[in-house]
């Protein structure tokens, strides 16, 4: 039902406005509504990004949030799932597309990241405001994991969260570019579990040309 979960939309416009523009056209498909987080690209950091999602999740009012970023692309089923309420629930059917590769291919990358979560919005809330709470201008970085992430949690000093994966029939893709956080710390290297086509979005090829043009 639409009115139990907010979409968390956020960019901070470090990729192209034509590619931005015409994913945010594809999520906006989709029968939830859609809270916006927009910051200038010289602004955008860790630390800014969890204060902007903390902020967003204390106007909205729904009982569950997902989390959607600029560079992904999500079938409508991916939205449906909902996790127990103490839980962060991630979709491991997440395939990156490298968009300097030739030929385009996916690549199957399984790990939690918050473009993929889903969770009740008070728990995400609570998980917040306890990190602030100890680290408030982000000194222990390296420990500021997605949550559920328990070795980060302890490492930080922070509540140990119950996290779990959810897979969806239909994948996300995740467009990687080289000014991307992930590829600024390293996380660029393709799995061996490769494709050229997917279900829903058919070949890497054909997904990049779609949505690259400025014309969508």
């Amino acid at each position: 039902m639409a009115e139990e979960l907010t979409i968390v939309y956020s960019s901070a416009h470090k990729i192209p406005e034509n590619f931005r523009e015409n994913v945010f056209k594809e999520l906006q498909k989709n029968k939830y509504p859609i809270h916006e987080i927009h910051v200038r690209p010289d602004q955008s950091s860790i630390v800014n990004y969890y204060g902007d999602l903390l902020n967003a999740c204390n106007y909205i009012n729904t009982p569950y949030i997902a989390i959607a970023e600029d560079d992904t692309l999500y079938p409508d089923e991916h939205f449906e799932y909902r996790p127990p309420k103490d839980t962060f629930g991630y979709n491991y059917t997440r395939w990156n597309l490298y968009t300097w590769s030739n030929p385009p291919f996916f690549s199957l990358r399984q790990r939690k990241i918050l473009a993929t979560m889903i969770c009740e919005r008070q728990l995400f809330v609570d998980f917040l405001e306890e990190r602030f709470a100890r680290d408030l201008l982000g000194e222990k970085l390296e420990w500021w994991g997605e949550p559920g992430r328990n070795k980060h949690e302890q490492g930080l000093g922070v509540t140990p969260r119950k996290s779990e994966i959810f897979n969806t029939y239909n994948p996300l893709v995740v467009f990687t570019h080289p000014n991307a956080f992930g590829y600024m710390n390293g996380d660029k290297k393709a799995s061996k579990i490769r494709a050229l086509s997917l279900p829903y979005w058919g070949t890497a090829e054909g997904v990049m040309n779609d949505f690259y043009k400025s014309d969508k």
